[in-house]
Order: C-alpha cells, then sequence, then structure tokens
C-alpha cells in the first residue's frame, strides 16, 4: 500500500462521515457534492506529489498489517454495536464506529510506521468519547462532521510531508520496534 492508497481510503471514508452528519442533520442528499468536492481535490493535491517508493516486499508487509488492523477494527465495530444494542442503547452507534476506526489507526502508526496515525486515532475515539456525554439529537451530527474533519486532516498531513529521495532507503519498525532500512 503507498500513500495514494491511504489518501484514497482517508478521503473516501471522510465523505462517509460528512454523510452521517448531513444524514443525521437531514441535509438534501445533494449536499454531500461539497465534502466530496474537499475529498477530490485533496486526493488530486497528493497525486501531484511524488510518493513513497517502497519496494514490493515493504507494500506486502504494510499490505498484511492493514489487512490484519482492519479485520480488528471490523470485529471491534460488530461486537460494539451488539454490546450497545443489547444494552438498550442503538443511540450510540456513531460512538461505537468513530472508537473502532479510531482504535485500528493506532498500530498501523507503530508498525507502517505512520506518527500522523497517532493523531487520527487518537482525535477519532476522542469524538466518540464526546458523543457519549452529547444530547443524542445531535450526537450524529457532531460524530460525523468530526470524523471527517479529522480523516481530511489526516489525509492533508501526506501533502506536507517532505518526499523522500530516491536514493535513501525506506526506514520502518521491524517486529521489536527498531527501525531497519528496506535493501535497495
Amino acid at each position: 500500500m503507498n500513500n495514494n492508497v491511504g489518501s484514497a481510503i482517508a478521503n473516501i471514508f471522510a465523505v462517509v462521515w460528512a454523510g452521517i452528519a448531513l444524514h443525521a442533520a437531514q441535509a438534501p442528499l445533494w449536499a454531500l457534492l461539497a465534502p466530496a468536492l474537499v475529498s477530490a481535490t485533496l486526493f488530486a493535491l497528493k497525486l501531484r506529489r511524488p510518493d513513497q517508493p517502497r519496494t514490493a516486499e515493504a507494500r506486502r508487509r504494510i499490505g498484511r498489517l492493514v489487512a490484519m488492523a482492519t479485520a480488528a477494527e471490523g470485529l471491534g465495530i460488530w461486537l460494539g454495536i451488539t454490546l450497545v444494542v443489547r444494552a438498550g442503547r442503538p443511540d450510540l452507534w456513531a460512538c461505537v464506529l468513530a472508537a473502532a476506526v479510531g482504535a485500528h489507526f493506532l498500530p498501523l502508526a507503530r508498525w507502517i510506521p505512520a506518527p500522523r496515525y497517532y493523531f487520527t486515532g487518537t482525535a477519532l475515539m476522542l469524538s466518540a468519547a464526546l458523543g457519549v456525554v452529547l444530547p443524542a439529537e445531535t450526537r450524529d451530527v457532531v460524530i460525523g462532521s468530526l470524523g471527517a474533519v479529522i480523516l481530511w486532516a489526516s489525509a492533508a498531513s501526506t501533502l506536507m510531508q517532505a518526499p523522500v529521495s530516491p536514493g535513501r532507503p525506506e526506514r520502518h519498525a521491524n517486529c521489536s520496534g527498531a527501525a531497519v532500512a528496506d535493501e535497495p
């Protein structure tokens, strides 16, 4: 997986979070054009920047890590939704979603490594915690809006990343957390 794929995913899900907010606010469907335009613009800007060069092995390793984190995220969402429904609080579904999505970013921040994901994950989990104390009438609007803004901020942060020079090997953490360089 490269930064362009990660940026595309963040921008797509930012539109999903904005859609949650707009649906909760009873906005018309065409209102989704604004968040879609923001995401399309951020992604187009990302495509204009050189991507980090990665070896085939590094791309496979990152793909496996993302798959594991995403599977755990899906399980967390399923368990969380099951628990809030059984507890008679289905109105907390967006909190569960934000917490699980946020939690899935934390191991990726370390494993890839992508330090910006510490911010992304923590901010999403804080928005979930905030949602628990908000009135049900505004909860989904606030959590959806925060989710969109957080993912847009994460995607935009890749635009500020210095491009990696072609001669410099990529660095990542091995299983023990020690930094290692890929062989050219």
